[in-house]
């Protein structure tokens, strides 16, 4: 996929771009700004550009049957972009903050739009209701799922799907942050969604509640996201001219590119990207399916050496742990000398072990004795390890007890789990 020269929409306003859409059968761009206007080129070859004022606020702007929708905080209106004629005209009593188009022409209902205050409003083609509910919070993003649901997404968070002949809302999620945009990906049901804390994710229409098919958190946020039927993915389109491609399947990225020296504001089709400065970049799918299956090619390669790495690091550590056991199985236990002294000025005892092989450790020293703990009199006064002699002593006091077992606990030098214990005295002192 390429990105060709951008085309510089012929206009002397200092506005900045806020929506667009197309008009793929008339090959039109248009583009609604935050002053109010609607630029509409129906070539993008050629220079002429119309210029609708609008007196209200725009709030949204969509594409349907060769017409374009736009909505105000005050009513929407639907234009035929050839000569800039009104189609139908319609006050609304909650500022319109999405539209979008009917699942099939064959419908009776044109668009539906959703408000501010949380309704929900299907208009016919002439302008009259066909539909109405109300939710819980600001719409955010409508999308016509069939001819016989809708999925709507709010600003708390929730992905609602409404059946359109009862008003009635069957399914629902409620998401992680406010939803920006939700995008029909025309495959059994999958629709995509944008969340405002840059999440990104792809749920099941059929069962919303159910595990996301893939969810990833971008690091910065995406201006918009479109469905690319060209590359069975989504779409990302970033302010600092970012563009990536993420697989409908797994989330994983199969194209990328940056345009250099720009800001872009809007997607307005797969195809066609608006920056601030009102230029149209197009992207070509000229070689397009040689370059996703070279980058298919290039994931499966990645795949393949993570798989060896990971193998390779198992059986590694599983020959690591062959080798200790073999070791530690030929070493031969190490003699040891147990020395006990006692002090009677002191009422001491010194209990000290000392290995003859330096490949072994002492870990601990353990002694067993009559009489050694009655009343909590005798204690210990201090165990010591020393490396220099591979020793280990320990001090008991106030108590001359009778020993009948002395345990040491021995660790093979190298080995993290290996360990083995040995009782090396028995008697009475």
């Amino acid at each position: 996929m390429n990105v060709s020269h951008p085309k510089q929409l012929a206009t002397n306003s200092n506005d900045v771009p806020k929506f667009s859409t197309t008009i793929p059968s008339q090959n039109t761009v248009a583009i609604a700004t935050h002053g109010g206007k609607v630029l509409i080129q129906e070539n993008e070859t050629g220079n002429e550009v119309k210029s609708l004022q609008i007196n209200n606020k725009i709030t949204a702007l969509c594409s349907c049957d060769n017409s374009l929708i736009i909505g105000t905080n005050q009513y929407v209106l639907a234009v035929n972009p050839t000569d800039a004629s009104t189609l139908f005209y319609r006050p609304v009593a909650d500022e319109v903050t999405c539209i979008a188009p009917c699942h099939s022409e064959d419908q009776e209902t044109f668009v539906f739009m959703g408000g501010d205050s949380g309704s929900v409003t299907g208009l016919t083609r002439a302008g009259n209701d066909t539909f109405w509910t109300v939710l819980d919070s600001k719409i955010t993003s409508i999308l016509s799922l069939d001819e016989e649901h809708l999925i709507t997404g709010t600003l708390g968070g929730r992905i609602s799907k409404i059946k359109i002949i009862d008003n009635q809302v069957t399914d629902e999620v409620v998401k992680g942050d406010s939803v920006q945009k939700l995008v029909s990906l025309k495959s059994e049901g999958e629709i995509a969604y944008l969340l405002s804390n840059f999440t990104i994710g792809i749920l099941d229409s059929n069962s919303l509640e159910s595990e996301d098919v893939w969810r990833v958190k971008t690091k910065h946020a995406p201006i918009d996201i479109i469905y690319s039927t060209h590359c069975d993915g989504i779409l990302l389109a970033f302010k600092t001219g970012k563009l990536e491609i993420r697989s409908r399947k797994n989330g994983e990225v199969i194209w990328d590119h940056t345009i250099t020296n720009t800001s872009l504001t809007n997607l307005a089709s797969e195809n066609h990207l608006i920056d601030e400065t009102f230029k149209i970049y197009n992207l070509s799918i000229y070689e397009n399916s040689q370059q996703i299956e070279k980058n298919q090619q290039r994931m499966a390669v990645v795949q393949r050496e993570a798989q060896m790495l990971k193998f390779e690091a198992i059986e590694r550590e599983k020959q690591d742990k062959l080798d200790e056991s073999k070791m530690i199985k030929n070493s031969k236990t190490p003699d040891v000398d147990i020395s006990i002294k006692t002090s009677l000025e002191h009422r001491a005892i010194v209990v000290k072990a000392v290995l003859s092989q330096k490949t072994w450790i002492v870990r601990s020293l353990t002694v067993f004795a009559d009489g050694l703990w009655p009343g909590k009199e005798c204690k210990v006064q201090s165990v010591e390890f020393s490396a220099a002699s591979n020793s280990m002593t320990m001090v008991l006091v106030d108590q001359m007890p009778k020993f009948s077992e002395i345990r040491l606990e021995i660790h093979h030098r190298g080995a993290l789990q290996p360990r083995c214990s040995l009782k090396v005295h028995r008697g009475v002192v």
